[in-house]
């Protein structure tokens, strides 16, 4: 198996006899590139096969799905369009906003929108949608975190926000109640008015309100793991564990066969105790292994999954 960042790679990564292969470590919001040959008993090896790219996009639970949340590279992972009648341009000022510069508004709110996709939404969970805006004068505009396709359905049901000359924080909550969305979208349709538009810090999460902060109760002392609750669980089941210290971590489940059905933690914290859920979509019931390793620190548990 040959991979890397760039088309065709000549840098073999891994040699198995299998048809399947579980790689880690890949850097996440990056393009990598797989080929293959088949190597024969005699040492000779096969051409190679045909380039194939996947885009590696893990998002923790709880965590920020929008990239470049601040604009602190610029426009990268943004959108912006201008449509209709519409005069307008987008940039990052100064202050690392990023402006809307209207001269004509255009005739409806979609003539002028700033936009990310790669949202993804699970049926019945609940989030969390935020964002800093103001106006050169007082005026509305539509954000939401809606369908890529059409029929492009407002999940959030989110209304018109009106936004004022002084910088604000905006913040709604809603639970999905369409089917699973995997590439949906956050949009600001800032067209009609001409007022100039300032947006920043754009968050979109999943609330998980078991979820434990860093800072809640005493600090740990060492390194710990608890038991999974509830225990036996029905899809859904909560695995916290504690950090002495600031530490690289990982927090991954496996199947009785030891293979990885996912990993729910994966990097650096700060010391505190932490909470995380697992839901067991699209998985068989039966006996899973979850495994936590910090640092020097390493320990597996059992747990019991019931459809």
């Amino acid at each position: 198996i040959y991979a890397g960042p760039t088309p065709d790679p000549q840098t073999e990564i891994a040699v198995t006899g299998q048809t399947w292969l579980d790689l880690v470590d890949l850097p996440n919001h990056a393009t990598w590139y797989f080929r293959v040959k088949a190597g024969y008993s005699d040492g000779s090896k096969s051409l190679f096969s045909e380039s194939v790219s996947a885009q590696i996009e893990f998002i923790e639970p709880g965590s920020n799905m929008v990239l470049n949340s601040d604009f602190s590279t610029g426009k990268e992972d943004w959108e912006f369009s201008v449509e209709g009648d519409a005069i307008a341009h987008g940039l990052v000022d100064k202050n690392g906003h990023f402006q809307i510069d209207i001269t004509t508004g255009g005739s409806t709110e979609t003539d002028i929108r700033l936009l990310q996709n790669g949202m993804e939404l699970v049926k019945d969970k609940k989030y969390r949608f935020e964002f800093d805006a103001f106006a050169s004068f007082p005026r509305t505009i539509e954000a939401k975190i809606e369908q890529s396709s059409i029929p492009n359905r407002n999940y959030g049901k989110l209304g018109p926000t009106p936004i004022q000359t002084t910088k604000s924080r905006y913040s709604y909550e809603f639970t999905m109640r369409e089917l699973s969305d995997y590439s949906a979208r956050v949009v600001f349709n800032c067209g009609k008015s001409s007022a100039n538009v300032y947006i920043d810090n754009v968050v979109f999460r999943q609330v998980f309100p078991e979820a434990v902060d860093a800072n809640w109760g005493l600090a740990p002392t060492e390194y710990g793991l608890s038991q999974n609750y509830p225990n036996p669980f029905n899809e859904r089941t909560v695995i916290c564990f504690s950090l002495p210290a600031e530490e690289f971590m990982t927090l991954e489940v496996f199947d009785v066969l030891g293979r990885k059905v996912s990993t729910l933690a994966h990097g650096k914290r700060a010391s505190g105790n932490y909470s995380i859920p697992f839901e067991a979509i699209n998985l068989a019931g039966g006996i899973f292994f979850y495994r936590f390793r910090a640092g020097d620190y390493s320990t597996v548990k059992k747990m019991v999954y019931v459809r």
